[in-house]
C-alpha cells in the first residue's frame, strides 16, 4: 500500500508539474497532498475532530505564505476516555489505509489527552522516508468552530488554470471543522509569551509571522474581548502556559519581546527559510505583535 495507490507516474507528473509552475519544492507539494488526503479521510469521522494551527490558515484560510509540515488537531467537546482511544485507533487507521508508516510507535500512548504521531511515507521524489507529523491535543476544547474547505496546492493550481480537475485529485478536498480565526490569533499570542517567560524561543518564531497574517481578518468587538478572557481562564488550567496567570500583563510581555528582540535569531535562521513571501522580522513585529500593543487588545 502506497499513498498514490499504484498511479506513481500520474502523481509524479502532476506535482512535477505543479512544484515547477507554483515555485514550489517537490517534496512540499508532494507533502502538501498526502496531508490533504488524510484530511480527506479524516472528515468522515464520527468524532468532532478540529483541525487548527498552522497548517489550517494555509490549507484552509490561505493566510500564510510558508510551508507548515504539521496536522494539529483537537476535539469541539471534551471526550471520555473511550473516544480518546478510538480517536488514536482512527489516526493510525488512516494513516495505514493511505499507506503512511508510524514510526514512534513505542511513544504513542492510547487514551491520552497529548499524542505526536510521526509517519513516514514513501517519496516520490526522495530515496529516504519523509514524515508526516500528526499532534493531538485534547486538553482543551477548540471554539468557536467553523467549518470550512481544505484546499491543495495541485487543485488551487487546477482552478486557477481553468484545468479539469483529475479524478485522483478528488480525494484532495472536503469540508471540515475547523478552529476559528479568532481563536487561532488568542492562542498564537500567548503561546509566544508561553515561550519567552520558558526561555523557549527556538523555533517558534513563526507564530510572529502567522500573528502578522492573521490580524488583519480579526474583528475587534465585544465578543472578541469576551473571546480572551475565556481563553485565559481555560489555559490557566495547564502547567505549560504560564503567561496565562493574571499575574502576568501580556501586553508588557509582548513589549519586552519587542525591546530586546527576543525572537529574532529563530525568525532569521528559520522562519524566514519557511516564508514563500519576504516579510522580515521587523515587519513581522510591526505588523502582528506591534499592533496588538498599540491597540492594547490584551
Amino acid at each position: 500500500m502506497n499513498w498514490y495507490n499504484n498511479q506513481k507516474e500520474v502523481w509524479k507528473e502532476i506535482i512535477e508539474t505543479v512544484s515547477a509552475e507554483e515555485n514550489r519544492s517537490l517534496q512540499m507539494v508532494e507533502k502538501d497532498t498526502i496531508q490533504s488526503i488524510f484530511l480527506f479521510n479524516l472528515s468522515k469521522s464520527e468524532l468532532p475532530f478540529v483541525f487548527k494551527g498552522g497548517t489550517s490558515l494555509s490549507k484552509v484560510y490561505e493566510l500564510i505564505n510558508r510551508f507548515s509540515e504539521d496536522i494539529d488537531l483537537s476535539m469541539s467537546r471534551k471526550l471520555t476516555e473511550m473516544e480518546r482511544k478510538r480517536a488514536n485507533h482512527t489516526i493510525v487507521d488512516i494513516a495505514n489505509k493511505i499507506g503512511l508508516n508510524l514510526a514512534n510507535t513505542n511513544e504513542i500512548m492510547s487514551g491520552y489527552n497529548y499524542n505526536k504521531y510521526i509517519f513516514e511515507y514513501n517519496s516520490l521524489f526522495n530515496n529516504n522516508q519523509p514524515e508526516i507529523i500528526i499532534e493531538t491535543s485534547f486538553y482543551q476544547i477548540s471554539y468557536p468552530i467553523e467549518r470550512h474547505k481544505v484546499s491543495s496546492l495541485i487543485e488551487k493550481f487546477c482552478k486557477k488554470r481553468n484545468i479539469v480537475i483529475p479524478k485522483q485529485i478528488e480525494r484532495l478536498s472536503c469540508d471540515i471543522q475547523v478552529q476559528a480565526l479568532s481563536r487561532t490569533f488568542v492562542d498564537k499570542i500567548f503561546a509566544v509569551c508561553d515561550y519567552s517567560i520558558q526561555n523557549s524561543v527556538d523555533r517558534h518564531s513563526r507564530h510572529l509571522y502567522d500573528i502578522a497574517k492573521i490580524i488583519q481578518n480579526i474583528k475587534i468587538d465585544c465578543g472578541f474581548y469576551d473571546l480572551i478572557q475565556q481563553v485565559r481562564k481555560d489555559r490557566m488550567l495547564s502547567k505549560n502556559n504560564p503567561s496565562a496567570k493574571m499575574e502576568n500583563n501580556i501586553t508588557q510581555i509582548l513589549n519586552e519581546i519587542i525591546e530586546k528582540r527576543i525572537y529574532e535569531a529563530d525568525y532569521n535562521s528559520i522562519t524566514r527559510k519557511l516564508l514563500y513571501d519576504n516579510m522580515t522580522y521587523d515587519e513581522a513585529v510591526k505588523l502582528g505583535i506591534d499592533k496588538v500593543c498599540k491597540l492594547k487588545i490584551f
